[in-house]
C-alpha cells in the first residue's frame, strides 16, 4: 500500500472560518476525501446507541468495498481498538489505497524502543509495510518525564519510512497547547462536533494551521448522542435533553436532519481534513455518504449550540456504565 504526503482532494489551507461560514465552493466534490472510517466498532461493543455489537466480517467487507468505491480513503485504528487492526488487515483492499492512521499507547513505554516495537506489532496485524499517520493515543505521552524520548522516537520511525506522518491524539485545547510547546508534529486528532466548539473557541484549529498541522476530527456524532432519539438517552444525560431538542428543531427548519448538521458541522470549518465517523454496516455508510453529498450548498450557524461542560461532552467523563471511550 502506497504512503501518501498528504489527505488527497482537500485544500489544505487554514482560513480561520467560524462556526456558520458557508463551505468552500466544490466541498461536494470533495466530501468523501474528506471522510474517514473510524475501525473502532471493528474491533470493540462501540459506542452508546450501537446496538449491533462488534461489526461482522461480512460488513467490514462491505463497508471497505463501498469506502473504495466513493473515495473514502482513511482508516482510523488503534491497538487499543481490540482486534481492529487484524480486522483491517484482513479485509482492506489494498487496491483501494487506504491511508491507515494508528497509534501508539505512551502507558506501555517503558523503554528506549518501545514506540517501535508496538508500531511493528500494529503493521503486522495490518499486514502493512507502513502506515499513513503514527499517534500517541494520550497527548499526555508527550508532555510528561519521558516526553522527549518518545517524540525522538517517532522521529526516527518518520525518518525510517515506517510512517509518513507522526502525531497525537488530544481531548482538549490545553492539551493541544501543551504538546505543541515542546513538539513538531504532523497530525493531530481531537474531538468536535455540534455542541462541542472548544478548539475552534480557544483558536486552537488557527493555531494549529499556522503550523501546517494536519486535523483529524473525531466524535462527529459523539458515539450516537447527537444522532439517537432525544427522549431515548440515557437518565445521565437528561440535563442535555432541552438544547439537543432545541439544535433539532433548529436543524429541520432549515432543512437539516441530525446526520446533516453533525457532517455540515465539519464541512463547515475548512481547518478540519479528515473527518473520522464510525459505522457498523454498509448501510450505515451509504447514509452518511448520501447525506453528505445533500449539504454541499447548506448553511448553519452552530455557534449558540456550542457547550463547555465536559461532564457532557468529553465522553470519557461520563459514567463507566455507559463510556466506551472517546
Amino acid at each position: 500500500m502506497p504512503v501518501h504526503s498528504a489527505v488527497p482532494g482537500h485544500d489544505r489551507r487554514g482560513s480561520g472560518s467560524r462556526c456558520g461560514d458557508r463551505p468552500r465552493p466544490g466541498a461536494a466534490l470533495n466530501i468523501f476525501r474528506r471522510l474517514g472510517l473510524g475501525s473502532a466498532a471493528f474491533g470493540l461493543d462501540y459506542g452508546i446507541t450501537n446496538q449491533a455489537g462488534k461489526v461482522t466480517s461480512p460488513a467490514v467487507d462491505a463497508v471497505f468495498d463501498l469506502a473504495g468505491r466513493k473515495g473514502v480513503r482513511v482508516v482510523d485504528t488503534a491497538a487499543d481498538y481490540g482486534d481492529s487492526e487484524a480486522v483491517i488487515g484482513a479485509h482492506a483492499p489494498a487496491a483501494a489505497e487506504f491511508l491507515i492512521v494508528t497509534k501508539v499507547n505512551p502507558d506501555r513505554i517503558d523503554g528506549p524502543g518501545a514506540a517501535r516495537h508496538q508500531l511493528e506489532q500494529s503493521l503486522r496485524r495490518l499486514r502493512q509495510e507502513s502506515v499513513y499517520g503514527l499517534l500517541v493515543h494520550h497527548a499526555s505521552g508527550l508532555t510528561g518525564p519521558d516526553g522527549d524520548r518518545l517524540h525522538d522516537e517517532l522521529l526516527e520511525l518518520k525518518a525510517a519510512g515506517m510512517v509518513e506522518k507522526i502525531g497525537f491524539s488530544a481531548y482538549t485545547p490545553v492539551e493541544v497547547d501543551a504538546v505543541l510547546a515542546r513538539h513538531s508534529v504532523d497530525l493531530v486528532q481531537i474531538p468536535m462536533n455540534a455542541i462541542d466548539h472548544r478548539f475552534q473557541a480557544a483558536g486552537t484549529l488557527d493555531a494549529m494551521k499556522r503550523r501546517g498541522i494536519e486535523i483529524h476530527v473525531r466524535s462527529l456524532f459523539l458515539q450516537g448522542l447527537l444522532l439517537a432519539p432525544v427522549n431515548g438517552l440515557p437518565d445521565y444525560f437528561r440535563p442535555l435533553q432541552p438544547h439537543l431538542a432545541t439544535l433539532r428543531s433548529q436543524l429541520a427548519a432549515t432543512g437539516l436532519s441530525p446526520l446533516q448538521g453533525c457532517l455540515l458541522f465539519g464541512v463547515q470549518n475548512p481547518e478540519v481534513d479528515v473527518m473520522i465517523i464510525g459505522v457498523t454496516d454498509p448501510d450505515q455508510l451509504a447514509e452518511i455518504c448520501d447525506a453528505a453529498e445533500q449539504i454541499a450548498d447548506s448553511r448553519f450557524d452552530f455557534t449558540p449550540y456550542g457547550l463547555t461542560d465536559e461532564a457532557y461532552i468529553n465522553p470519557s467523563r461520563w459514567p463507566a456504565n455507559i463510556r466506551t471511550g472517546g
